[in-house]
């Protein structure tokens, strides 16, 4: 599925209204990707952040890369990154990734989190291997919500460990109203790849990659890019 322009328009606005929102302390993606930041080579000098929101995980990982090119089709969500981190080695960009200019071959590592149901699989994945060095990683944390009577008690224990969690570190049982809204709001046109879709994909495009399920209602898909033989 392609984006068109209406839709990234719309993807835009509403990341611009969630960036004002009130930032909790704890986030459902916060254990997933510190054990994913973990993946990352010793010696990463290039990291390309597709979707770096407000900047909780760019904070991360500048702990870990040499340089970081943060991108978010937000501007509103720009600032918000830029005042949290001020790091010298990092690049803010506001733009669409698919009109962002990057060499062949230039990147160590590649991470992007909850944002790829926002772009064209097939389009992301073949940038990626054109992008990354012999021996770089492609880092992805995306939705892939549970459907159908089956999933019902994941949905519920997803539930359930959601609200926990935020009663414990965030001292609620669920956002603001505000925040409810806002979600909301960007759910009416949100949509999201399956995983057979994904695997599918990946198999064609990102041979050995690892994709997993993780609780509740994400996946995450690692990618090693080959090295180069000898002969090459």
């Amino acid at each position: 599925m392609t984006p068109n322009h209406s839709s990234i328009q719309q993807t835009r606005s509403d990341f611009d209204r969630i960036a004002e929102l009130p930032e909790p302390p704890w986030h459902i993606d916060d254990r997933i990707v510190r054990r994913l930041i973990r993946k990352i080579p010793p010696v990463a000098a290039t990291c390309l952040e597709v979707g770096c929101g407000t900047g909780r995980v760019t904070q991360l990982l500048l702990e870990h890369v040499g340089f970081l090119r943060a991108v978010d089709l937000s501007e509103r969500m720009i600032e918000q990154a830029r005042r949290r981190c001020t790091k010298s080695n990092v690049q803010f960009e506001t733009a669409d990734i698919r009109e962002v200019a990057i060499p062949e071959k230039s990147l160590d590592v590649i991470v992007t989190v909850a944002t790829l149901h926002h772009i064209d699989l097939e389009w992301f994945f073949e940038s990626c291997a054109l992008w990354l060095r012999p021996g770089g990683v492609l880092l992805v944390l995306d939705l892939a919500p549970a459907k159908g009577w089956t999933a019902l008690p994941q949905n519920i224990a997803g539930a359930l460990y959601a609200h926990t969690a935020s009663v414990v570190f965030n001292y609620r049982i669920m956002p603001s109203r505000q925040s409810r809204a806002a979600w909301a709001e960007h759910a009416k046109h949100d949509s999201f790849h399956s995983l057979a879709e994904i695997k599918h994909c990946a198999c064609n495009l990102l041979p050995q990659a690892e994709i997993r399920r993780r609780f509740p209602w994400r996946y995450t898909l690692t990618w090693c890019a080959p090295m180069q033989s000898n002969g090459a």
